[in-house]
């Protein structure tokens, strides 16, 4: 009898996920949670490249932007859209990113009873309520929102980066480069790791109360952006970068935001 509870448990579990709420906050502050289903939204079917599998599969979700245009009418209007996870994990993503691509609030893949994607490490991995999944045409597609995705996904906002973030930005007379390394630590690193208290949870703080650059020599701090298994094993860290020459440029590029950033600590 036991197992037959189990059983029916583990069968309507991946349903206890679809009908999980999504909270989105508006720009007074405010949090409302919306049933998608509820709201009657239509479930579609698409096909996607998952990332962590590397391979195709059909996924059952909602449009990102039918959902957005009922819920948040005027969200094409903002800058970034700011994605909270469970597991602590908080990407932000530009509008125009969703705006160039089609976006989905996956809650089932085909031919699965659960709702999980297998990580590389082969670990079952939950990705509901939702996982924010992409549609690419080509490689190139791919390439490009690499980084976009998110599982495990509670909550939405809309939000102007520098109002949310206004730590985490360089001194305005930074260089070139510490800018670009700046853009490029927000696309590759800030939905795991904070500057000055600004960023997901997932990973450590890299600046206050000391900087990452202070305690890393620069030779393995590169080689632990580039490759975080060859520095330490079992890294959770994921590999963010090849070592072709564009990618080591990008890495020097990111170390030279970080040190910038190193001269302007903020107490948490």
């Amino acid at each position: 009898m036991i197992k037959l509870l189990i059983g029916i448990f583990l069968t309507f579990f991946p349903v206890l996920l679809i009908a999980a709420p999504l909270e989105i906050k508006n720009s007074s502050g405010s949090v409302k949670s919306y049933d998608l289903k509820k709201e009657s939204f239509k479930v579609k079917s698409i096909e996607i490249y998952e990332p962590h599998e590397q391979k195709k599969l059909i996924a059952h979700g909602y449009s990102f932007a039918d959902v957005m245009d009922k819920l948040n009418p005027k969200w094409r209007e903002r800058e970034e859209v700011l994605l909270t996870c469970l597991d602590g994990y908080q990407p932000s993503i530009p509008v125009d990113k969703f705006l160039k691509y089609d976006a989905y609030f996956a809650v089932a893949f085909e031919g699965r009873d659960k709702f999980y994607i297998l990580h590389p490490e082969k670990k079952f991995i939950p990705v509901g309520p939702f996982y924010m999944v992409w549609k690419a045409k080509d490689n190139k597609a791919i390439n490009d929102i690499s980084s976009m995705w998110a599982y495990q996904v509670k909550a939405v906002e809309f939000i102007q980066f520098s109002d949310k973030f206004p730590k985490m930005a360089p001194p305005r007379d930074s260089k070139a480069q510490v800018k670009n390394g700046f853009l490029l630590f927000r696309e590759k690193c800030m939905s795991c790791h904070q500057i000055n208290g600004e960023g997901g949870d997932m990973g450590p703080e890299l600046n206050s109360p000391v900087s990452v650059v202070e305690y890393f020599k620069p030779k393995w701090l590169r080689q632990w952006i580039l490759d975080p298994t060859s520095v330490r094993s079992k890294a959770k860290m994921p590999k963010l970068f090849s070592k072709h020459s564009k990618d080591q440029s990008k890495v020097r590029d990111i170390i030279s935001y970080l040190q910038a950033m190193s001269a302007k600590k903020t107490s948490l």
